[in-house]
């Protein structure tokens, strides 16, 4: 009983625990009971102006949404956090957050949207030298030219993105980036690719080692 223990306890105490049990249930899949011990937190943090504990349960509470595949939700609450992240000078979680609207947008295929959020996430990567952000962000950004059939500016990205996951021995990013290159060589050389496509399809599997 929250109400009965809130009388002996501190409400950052409270509010954190609660934030706990959310995530236990979000990793047991319980996404509606997670969901409630979430807003629970978000109203003691709101009132006792946690903005940084705030900002953080409306991201999970996003990301919850988007494991629902409601995106509209994910992006509502993304943008609720990024806009607290902004005031407390936070660019590492801001850029994190544009990242996924990016991405939710890039699922509802609303490419305008997912490139300008990318590309915010992008300056803000570049900013603090984040170098496994950038290959990430960069990818993404090959896919949403891909998605717009603009496979010169997707090989563009996919290229700078390359030698970056190279560089960290970032498989799981290179199996990604494989992936995005083997779409586009699909488009732009047709039956031919299937040689390329093979061979990329066959280094991506490295990222399972």
């Amino acid at each position: 009983n929250v109400t009965g223990v809130q009388t002996c306890a501190l409400p950052i105490y409270i509010a954190y625990s609660l934030v706990n049990m959310g995530i236990v249930l979000d990793l047991e899949g319980d996404y509606t009971g997670s969901m409630e011990y979430y807003m629970q937190a978000i109203e003691i943090l709101e009132r006792i102006k946690d903005l940084k504990g705030v900002s953080a349960t409306y991201l999970n509470v996003g990301i919850i949404h988007y494991r629902l595949k409601d995106y509209k939700n994910a992006i509502l609450y993304h943008r609720k956090s990024a806009e607290l992240k902004k005031g407390l000078g936070d660019k590492y979680g801001m850029s994190l957050i544009y990242n996924n609207i990016g991405s939710f947008y890039l699922e509802l295929e609303n490419l305008d949207s997912a490139l300008y959020y990318l590309n915010l996430s992008l300056v803000l990567k570049e900013e603090l030298l984040d170098k496994k952000g950038i290959g990430m962000v960069l990818t993404s950004i090959g896919r949403v030219y891909n998605k717009m059939n603009d496979y010169k500016q997707a090989e563009r990205y996919f290229q700078k993105a390359l030698p970056i996951k190279q560089e960290l021995g970032d498989k799981s990013g290179l199996m990604h980036l494989y992936v995005g290159l083997a779409e586009m060589y699909n488009h732009t050389l047709g039956t031919r690719s299937e040689e390329h496509t093979s061979e990329l399809q066959s280094h991506s599997f490295i990222s399972y080692a």
